[in-house]
């Protein structure tokens, strides 16, 4: 487990670094436009997979951050870094998936985390908690005043540069950054995902069980897709959650089967928290797939080629088991 933590801290840290690169240096390659105008996305084609990528980025830092205190300063401004580009594309889902994800774990080491809970404990806890804060914070003032992290940081160093060059003219930082909201601001983008997961179970009721085969559903026209497109506006190239992709592409069989490995993991990890043990490799494939499955409630990750998702559920379900069968 230790050494898949490090793997994954140089890939994530290259991705963040490459993507704060590509959305300063390269704009037209790492910013948004259109519809998600002034958004990061970093390396990626959309600022949600960015997002995504930086949930699962801020675990794994976490991650790290438990496990050696001698560089937990390191890891843990590696987390914030992965909280900043996260906030920077602006995505709504991920943002909530962060913070469940970090609350969650706060309460768990400071109500105890099957050992003693020591004063390294609790800190690390109000650590969880701050970085938690800092992500309802951003979703906050993106939802109730239209105010969105890259605007407001564009309006302050432009602020920064009128003032050196000797414009005394107060900036109205907040007020230029909501002016600028990208145009999908209005968009019901919550209410929009219920209805396109209705008209797709509409759809799997013509082949319940296996689906439409792997890759067979979302082919625009020519597709079963169709029919969504027929029914909704909104043009989806994906189903944006992962389990309702895993469904039409595999069937209930296929979703049935992971959900049910997924509730195995859960089970032998609430009998551990039970029984008082404390197992930080168990901790951390937690936090991984919990991470995982978080972000697919609002994305598709599951079914996609390629998909580092899809291999970190896989590894964790895996990893879960292999313990449990050498468990004494």
């Amino acid at each position: 487990m230790e050494r898949l933590l490090i793997i994954l801290c140089a890939v994530f840290t290259f991705i963040a670094i490459a993507s704060l690169v590509a959305s300063l240096g390269l704009p037209e390659v790492g910013i948004m436009q259109g519809f998600h105008e002034g958004t990061w996305s970093g390396i990626y084609g959309h600022k949600n997979i960015l997002a995504r990528y930086m949930v699962a980025a801020g675990v794994v830092f976490f991650c790290l951050a438990m496990r050696y205190p001698g560089q937990r300063r390191e890891f843990l401004g590696c987390h914030f870094f992965a909280l900043f580009l996260l906030s920077m594309s602006c995505s709504k889902s991920s943002h909530l998936a962060w913070l469940i994800l970090f609350y969650a774990l706060a309460a768990y080491l400071a109500l105890g985390s099957g050992k003693s809970t020591g004063r390294d404990t609790r800190r690390l806890a109000l650590y969880a908690c701050f970085s938690a804060t800092l992500a309802f914070g951003s979703l906050g003032m993106q939802r109730q005043h239209n105010i969105y992290p890259p605007l407001l940081l564009q309006e302050s160093i432009q602020c920064v540069v009128d003032i050196a060059s000797g414009d005394t003219e107060k900036c109205s930082i907040f007020t230029a950054a909501a002016e600028q909201a990208p145009p999908g601001i209005e968009a019901q983008t919550g209410r929009g995902r219920v209805k396109l997961w209705r008209l797709m179970g509409e759809k799997l009721q013509e082949a319940p069980t296996l689906g439409f085969g792997l890759g067979g559903f979302w082919n625009g026209w020519e597709g079963p897709s169709a029919y969504v497109w027929q029914n909704q506006q909104w043009k989806a190239k994906h189903g944006h959650n992962g389990f309702m992709d895993l469904a039409v592409h595999l069937g209930l069989l296929g979703l049935a089967l992971l959900v049910l490995a997924i509730a195995a993991c859960a089970w032998h990890r609430v009998a551990a928290l039970a029984r008082g043990e404390f197992d930080q490799d168990r901790l951390d494939i937690s936090l991984i797939i919990a991470a995982v499955i978080l972000v697919n409630i609002g994305e598709s990750e599951l079914v996609r080629g390629n998909s580092l998702m899809w291999m970190l559920i896989l590894f964790g379900i895996l990893f879960v088991q292999r313990k449990q069968a050498h468990a004494p």
